[in-house]
């Protein structure tokens, strides 16, 4: 499975890379939402790790704009993950199918990732 991970904050990102590539992940990490819009325009990911609190452009925004963007992006699964107390109906109409709240474990990561791989048919490892 290929997934996008976009956290802005390095030491996050990279455990959050580890975890994810622990669990058979293909991972492109990036730190904001312009190169992740540069990542979307050139890869396929299957899903995508959306920090809320980026720099610039916010993960809620960049969320919508991936939704409404069309096309193969439209259905991508997205898990949002932040450390703000986010209404999930928020979430929910922004498009995100999960929700991983910071700080978190490695259990409530991979239950996280887990969770919305099986519920939108996607294979982990």
């Amino acid at each position: 499975m290929k997934v996008l991970l976009v956290e802005d904050d390095r030491s996050n990102r990279k455990y959050e890379q580890w975890l994810l590539e622990d669990l058979g992940c293909e991972v492109t990490a990036v730190a904001d939402a312009e190169m992740a819009l540069y990542t979307l325009s050139r890869e396929q990911p299957d899903l995508v790790l959306l920090d809320i609190l980026l720099p610039g452009e916010s993960g809620l925004a960049l969320g919508r704009h991936i939704r409404a963007s069309g096309g193969v992006f439209a259905k991508v699964p997205m898990i949002a993950v932040t450390y703000a107390d986010m209404d999930r109906e928020v979430l929910a109409e922004a498009g995100f199918d999960g929700f991983l709240p910071k700080p978190f474990t490695k259990r409530d990561f991979v239950s996280a990732v887990a969770r919305v791989a099986r519920a939108t048919g996607l294979a982990l490892g």
